[in-house]
Parts: structure tokens; C-alpha cells; sequence
């Protein structure tokens, strides 16, 4: 959950399903610091309205930032995280590598 929510989590429920259903709604991708552009491109990729248009299974195994693991994830990323993750997740990111 690179922003902390999914991203329609911010919408109550009938409103919610309208707008997943709606090709014309845009899901918001506001800049942070802590991610590459590269790696909100992905997102957007895959959120894409038009299910024929996102990126099969293979594309994304090519996408660097869904690589196997090379170093620990930064501090800074951690602690933006661990207000959104359960104590167990926590740990396991705190031994995730990137």
C-alpha cells in the first residue's frame, strides 16, 4: 500500500462502487518523496480502466521495482509505514529487501 489506503478506500460504499465502475473517474497519484516515478507508473499501469490495457503477469515480473529484494527498505519508507501495517507486517518489512 504505497500511499496507505487502497485506492478507492477513501470513498464510501455505493459511491464507491460508481466510481470503480465509472471509466471516466481518475484515481488520484499524489507525489511522494519516498517513491520513484517509475514505480507510480507501474501503479497507474496496472489501475488502468481497461482491463485489456493493463500489464499481464510477465510485463510486470520485468518491472524493476518488482524485482527480488537487493537492500532494506530506506528508514524513512519504514516509519511512513508502520502507522499502516499490523506489528507482524512491520517486522517482516523491516527484514524485506528492495
Amino acid at each position: 500500500m504505497v500511499y496507505g489506503r487502497t485506492p478507492f478506500g477513501h470513498i464510501p460504499n455505493l459511491a464507491k462502487l460508481t466510481a470503480i465502475l465509472d471509466p471516466n473517474h481518475r484515481i488520484d497519484y499524489p507525489p511522494a518523496e519516498h517513491l520513484p516515478q517509475s514505480l507510480i507508473s507501474t501503479l497507474k499501469w496496472c489501475l488502468t480502466y481497461n482491463a485489456r490495457s493493463r500489464p499481464s503477469v510477465r510485463e510486470l515480473l520485468s518491472v524493476r521495482h518488482l524485482q527480488p529484494a537487493q537492500a532494506p527498505l530506506p528508514d524513512s519508507l519504514l516509519q511512513r509505514l508502520r502507522q499502516h501495517v499490523t506489528p507482524e507486517e512491520y517486522s517482516l518489512l523491516q527484514r524485506a529487501q528492495i
